[in-house]
């Protein structure tokens, strides 16, 4: 995008930002709820990257529906922009324009959004650490035990420790790195399998470890309501959950309640899920996409 080089880049529902070399974040896309943090209610959307309104330099950045969070270099705070209808935010108030500190002191090290809620580890990055949420909790996805929604930062009532986390729409994931090996726990939305529990429950507030099969992992990601994952020795790649759009990878279009192995996939390094689409890669097969 222009001649700028990017350190990472994410994309909500109608925006995109990303993560300068320099650490500075620019957005660009739909601006109707503030999501590009540009501090202007009057611009409805723009079409080339524009410096969100701070000189704050950042390491993590996510978004979500219509709302953007990113943590800071230094001080290793969060800050959020865009929608807050449902405390997605993290902070009281309404919709932000420009970035606005979640209502904590507590310092994070990675982010992850979903559509209306969002999550953030704790830790520093040689362990595990514990996660946080706030926003949506209609379906659990919070992992504090209850469907109530928070406006701040709230634990997940767990005694693991993560070392990656990811959100779907009304899911959250993440890496237990607590227990010997690596495990992949869900918890929140399971309407078509994506926690990888089984189909038994729709929705679930407590985050449990995903079965059949056991594995260890080294990425997790969520899309819209499906998981996928690199395991941690073999590399290879499992999905689980939604499938209309083919997106988890295995010829058809059938959910799964249960990780499955991706067909025909090389071992990869990386993973990412769209909402109807996965994309994995590796230094030596390249990128690979299905959905």
């Amino acid at each position: 995008v222009g001649n700028r080089r990017w350190r990472s880049v994410v994309v909500g529902r109608d925006h995109t930002c990303g993560i300068d070399v320099g650490g500075m974040v620019y957005c660009w896309g739909g601006n109707a709820y503030g999501q590009l943090g540009i501090n202007d209610p009057s611009v409805e959307h723009v079409t080339e990257p524009t410096k969100v309104d701070t000189d704050l330099r950042f390491s993590e950045i996510t978004a979500g529906q219509y709302h953007t969070c990113a943590v800071t270099t230094v001080t290793n705070r969060v800050l959020c922009w865009g929608r807050n209808d449902l405390d997605q935010l993290g902070s009281a108030g309404g919709d932000a324009y420009a970035p606005r500190p979640v209502d904590s002191d507590l310092e994070f090290r990675r982010i992850a959004a979903g559509w209306n809620h969002t999550c953030a580890l704790r830790g520093p990055s040689a362990i595990g650490g514990h996660v946080y949420c706030w926003g949506d909790n209609a379906h659990g996805q919070l992992g504090n035990q209850s469907r109530t929604r928070a406006v701040a930062p709230d634990s997940v009532i767990t005694n693991r420790k993560f070392m990656r986390i990811a959100a779907g729409s009304r899911h959250t994931c993440g890496i237990d790195e607590s227990t010997t090996g690596h495990v992949v726990v869900c918890w929140g939305s399971n309407a078509q399998g994506q926690l990888g529990h089984g189909p038994e429950v729709t929705m679930d507030s407590v985050p449990r470890e995903v079965s059949r099969p056991r594995f260890e992992a080294r990425e997790v990601t969520a899309g819209e309501n499906h998981t996928c994952i690199v395991t941690w020795q073999q590399r290879q790649p499992y999905c689980w959950g939604a499938n209309t759009s083919g997106q988890l990878g295995m010829g058809d279009s059938d959910d799964r309640s249960y990780p499955t192995l991706v067909v025909g996939a090389p071992s990869f390094d990386v993973i990412s899920a769209g909402p109807l689409h996965t994309c994995a890669a590796s230094s030596l097969e390249g990128a690979y996409c299905w959905g």
